[in-house]
């Protein structure tokens, strides 16, 4: 839409080149988005200047032709679309299609850029001259793992994922006990004699006396399956098992510990009455939602933010059934596009849209983490 508007608005000649056929979408959004932030006068003048020569060229020529004519019409404005750049530079992970492997994505000043590349090229040739049978390119990746870890202490946590069993007076379980009590007791209510026992939960049967199985059976895998597989980093990728006890073998590494349902895999709760969420909520929100919570938003959690489902002006409490992940964009979509989060105490996110189409969201199972 923005593209629409800058070649609706300001770009005549361009919009005319496309409805005849001579100028094709992708090379129309080159020309708006690097005139984005320049006036009507010099969107004027550069067109004037740039056409028909555009119409042959490809996209990367139209776009360094676009450029130079722009700064030497306005260099005013090529100043302020690079300052705009600079703030919305990032770096960013991505798990790999391939397990094992992690993509990084990075938007940096041009400057500072060269400076990077060229300690990396630099270091790379080195490298591939100690080891001719490794490519360049895996050389450079393996030099900006060295540049970037060089004289740096990275503080490494394994967080061992518990089950437990946690069960609640309303649970079939619970039922079926007091029934198996009831059994035992006389119509006058004293206790028969004999043993006393204790309540059976594998006497649970189907409808025709048949024992039926315990639902969701968990099967612990034995270490060297763990080996064998990896585990899943939310955002990161698979990382082999083997990289699991070298880790544990650095002296430096902490150890901490979540509590697991034994059946769903999500961690059990805690709350303050404070506004904001104390460090160990912030941990549990992150553990258990993974990422974050709109739909199809893949931002680590670690990255975003806890929202209360129920807003605190509005009652909400500060608890970890009321707490949702999000990241800043969605963040606000939550609350000025008109989208409603509903979350079960179990962490069961579902979004209705402001048309009425509801979408559903499911904190991390971590007994489903093993790749």
């Amino acid at each position: 839409m923005t593209t629409a508007a800058v070649l609706a608005s300001r770009l005549p000649v361009t919009l005319a080149a496309m409805n005849a056929g001579d100028l094709d979408w992708w090379r129309a959004t080159v020309i708006a988005t690097e005139l984005g932030q320049a006036g009507p006068q010099s969107c004027a003048a550069v067109e004037a200047l740039i056409f028909p020569a555009v119409l042959t060229e490809s996209a990367g020529a139209v776009t360094r032709r676009v450029r130079r004519v722009l700064a030497r019409v306005d260099a005013d404005a090529v100043r302020l679309k690079a300052a705009k750049e600079r703030l919305e530079r990032f770096a960013a992970a991505y798990p790999s299609p391939v397990p094992g492997l992690t993509m990084w994505v990075a938007s940096l000043p041009a400057g500072d850029s060269a400076a990077c590349w060229a300690a990396i090229d630099d270091l790379a040739h080195r490298m591939r001259g100690d080891d001719p049978t490794c490519t360049l390119q895996q050389c450079r990746a393996d030099a900006l793992v060295d540049l970037m870890l060089t004289n740096v202490q990275v503080a490494t946590t394994v967080t061992l994922m518990i089950p437990v069993q946690a069960a609640t007076v309303d649970e079939p379980h619970d039922t079926l006990a007091r029934d198996l009590l009831a059994r035992d007791q006389p119509a006058s209510g004293k206790a028969r004699p004999g043993p006393a026992r204790e309540p059976s939960f594998l006497a649970m049967a189907d409808d025709l006396g048949q024992p039926t199985p315990e639902p969701n059976p968990l099967i612990e895998p034995t270490w060297a399956q763990i080996c064998a597989m990896g585990y899943q980093i939310p955002g990161i990728g698979v990382i082999g098992g083997d990289v699991v006890p070298a880790i544990l073998d650095k002296f430096d590494t902490r150890i901490a510990r979540a509590l697991l349902d034994e059946t769903t895999g999500v961690v059990i709760e805690t709350s303050t009455k404070d506004y904001l969420p104390d460090k160990a909520m912030r941990h549990f929100i992150q553990r258990r939602d993974g990422c974050c919570r709109f739909p199809g938003c893949r931002r680590n959690a670690r990255g975003c933010e806890p929202d209360h489902v129920i807003a605190h002006s509005a009652g909400g409490p500060t608890a970890i059934w009321n707490l949702a992940s999000l990241c800043k964009h969605h963040h606000r979509v939550k609350h000025h596009a008109g989208w409603k989060l509903i979350m079960t105490s179990t962490g069961e996110c579902t979004w209705t849209h402001p048309h009425g189409r509801q979408y559903a969201t499911h904190p991390v199972n971590h007994h489903q983490m093993a790749a």
